[in-house]
């Protein structure tokens, strides 16, 4: 079978490699064809043709791997069954570490048992073309930037899939299935119900793009269920969170108006029960002054 040459970029809980070749339809608010994809190989690549992908100083660790599709969750059905090389992003020859994300792609392929035969991992696929190396926050989910979606896939560092934390592959897995489940909903109001639901579910990664789909599909209803939802227990730190973010971006950071010092408390007690929570409010809070989360200008 033809192996086919994809660029892949490692962001903790998931592989990203950008978008197929093939145009696929599917849920029209996830850009990317979602893969699960299981490990068939891996063999380290010549320094020779290591040095000429462009991976520079960093040529003597970097190890190929090979993968087949297992399941598309959305998008091109035709990915399934077909066979792909994995490779860690060259950004720049001679100081690939510089760059968002390349440290912890080598963590996982840089010996064989990084990234062991038999393991599963849920991905993104596009053509390597298609891939912009200097792209520092490369979105390949099409949602806000710095959206705690990724800071969740970024932390904890998870290297093996499938082997060593069973729980992070069974979480992307129940994920890959919710969007799944999306792409196979006609009616529109339907749809709307659908992903609001999946903003109260319990699994962080289903919860926090419930919230950015909603505001894709559906502003109003989005700043609507903010509202009504902002303080409730049945919403998870990690959905109150992606809804704090949206609606920082529709109305600034004051959004919850005079509840917003008890909002605040809210989420920082929340905090302290999620791993690296902290850092999740640092984070918040760091791209606020910044810029990065606020109200987009009209």
């Amino acid at each position: 079978m033809k192996i086919e040459k994809f660029v892949v970029l490692f962001v903790a809980a998931t592989f990203i490699i950008g978008r197929a070749a093939e145009e696929g339809g599917g849920f029209p608010e996830f850009d990317e064809n979602l893969v699960l994809i299981k490990v068939l190989s891996v063999e380290p690549l010549s320094v020779e043709e290591a040095v000429a992908e462009g991976y520079g100083r960093r040529a003597s660790m970097v190890h190929e791997a090979q993968g087949v599709v297992e399941e598309v969750y959305e998008g091109d059905q035709r990915l399934k069954g077909r066979v792909f090389r994995l490779t860690p992003p060259p950004y720049f020859a001679g100081n690939p570490a510089r760059l968002t994300h390349t440290d912890l792609s080598f963590d996982g392929i840089s010996s064989r048992d990084g990234l062991p035969v038999g393991a599963e991992i849920v991905l993104t696929v596009i053509p390597r073309e298609d891939f912009d190396p200097s792209n520092r926050n490369f979105n390949p989910y099409n949602f806000p930037k710095f959206s705690c979606f990724y800071l969740l896939l970024e932390q904890p560092r998870m290297r093996v899939y499938g082997v060593r934390f069973p729980e992070i592959l069974a979480r992307q897995k129940q994920w890959g299935e919710y969007v799944r489940s999306l792409t196979l909903i006609k009616d529109p109001e339907d749809l709307r119900n659908r992903v609001r639901q999946g903003i109260f579910s319990r699994n962080p990664l289903v919860a926090i793009s419930s919230v950015h789909f909603l505001a894709k599909l559906d502003g109003t209803l989005l700043a609507d269920f903010a509202r009504e939802h902002r303080f409730s227990d049945k919403l998870s730190f990690h959905a109150r969170l992606a809804l704090d973010h949206e609606m920082i971006l529709r109305e600034g950071e004051k959004w919850n108006g005079d509840d917003h010092g008890r909002f605040l408390e809210l989420l920082t007690e929340e905090s302290k029960g999620v791993h690296n929570g902290d850092h999740f409010l640092i984070q918040r809070q760091r791209h606020i002054v910044s810029g990065a989360w606020s109200k987009a200008e009209e």
